[in-house]
């Protein structure tokens, strides 16, 4: 029993914290009264709370703040509850062996959101629901992404628990049909900020995909010297490197050195073996990978090593 008298704002502050919830439980009837002749009540404590047994024995009031403090407090088990609800309903539909979700993807052509969780992390799964579960946001990011949900104390194997190494829960991890991790969000962002950054990734990624670099030491320098570009930016690596690969694939996916080279500079991903033998004496003890900056006729500008952050290089070719 809800006690209240007219024009009494605390009071209608509770009725509304009420109404998100108790219509949903079946062992409570709800009654709002105004207060009359209540003689458990002081007027002056109002709003009330005042709980009653099925025959009619009162078992407790709550009044003041304290009704407030209680109505909220279960307001807050009811939403923990039914998010838990939804996860877990979630998680059962979306079980499955990880090597059918890269199959999965290569035939869709989308992206995988690895969503990382925890049985104890409330973060976690309210960031799943809130934003995979929650349907304007899912009908945003289902054109780029297929999801994935792990368990990180079940389902994870080694692959997974070492993107986990040093960063915190939640995380959301971004992988191609290969296995690759393209991008990673950790830490809790709320639900719309989480989906713009993804949204964002996937449209870098996309740009990245139809960038066209030099793979060859030899085309590059033609192709800087037949177009006019000042120089050649590359990452110098190894053949199935995946630390190689992934460096230059952050390059490409960072839009500002993106649009940068197409207007001043050529990109390239050379293997240690296709560079000139000065270079390789140069260089044949430098840990790949390892970045450096070429006139058109091969002449070193700059050795960046160990490769630069995105923006580091960014910053560093604007010297020229």
């Amino acid at each position: 029993m809800h006690w209240y008298r007219e024009g009494c704002r605390p009071c209608a502050r509770l009725d509304s914290v009420l109404a998100l919830w108790v219509p949903t439980q079946d062992s409570l009837h709800y009654e709002r009264r105004l207060y009359t002749e209540q003689k458990d009540v002081a007027l002056t404590h109002l709003p009330a709370l005042s709980l009653y047994a099925p025959n009619d024995s009162l078992l407790w009031t709550q009044s003041g703040f304290r009704a407030y403090e209680w109505a909220q407090k279960r307001h807050t088990h009811f939403l923990r509850t039914q998010m838990a609800a939804r996860y877990d309903s979630a998680a059962a539909a979306m079980s499955g062996e990880w090597q059918e979700a890269l199959k999965s993807a290569k035939r869709s052509g989308k992206l995988i959101l690895a969503w990382m969780t925890h049985p104890e992390c409330y973060a976690c799964h309210q960031l799943f629901v809130e934003t995979w579960l929650q349907d304007s946001l899912y009908q945003r990011l289902t054109p780029y992404f297929d999801a994935y949900l792990i368990d990180i104390t079940r389902d994870a194997n080694r692959y997974f628990r070492n993107l986990l190494n040093y960063r915190s829960l939640p995380a959301v991890f971004v992988l191609n049909d290969k296995e690759r991790t393209q991008a990673e969000i950790t830490g809790y962002l709320p639900a719309p900020l989480l989906t713009d950054s993804l949204l964002q990734t996937a449209a870098n990624i996309g740009a990245a995909a139809s960038f066209v670099y030099e793979q060859s030491y030899k085309a590059a320098l033609r192709k800087a010297k037949n177009n006019r570009r000042a120089l050649v930016w590359a990452v110098i690596g190894e053949k199935n490197c995946e630390a190689c690969e992934s460096v230059f694939t952050q390059y490409l996916q960072y839009a500002p050195l993106r649009s940068w080279t197409l207007r001043y500079a050529i990109a390239g991903y050379f293997l240690f073996r296709q560079l000139p033998d000065r270079h390789k004496l140069r260089f044949l003890s430098e840990e790949r990978p390892f970045v450096l900056v070429l006139t058109p006729e091969g002449n070193i500008i700059e050795h960046l090593s160990p490769a630069p952050a995105p923006q580091l290089l960014y910053d560093r070719l604007q010297n020229y």
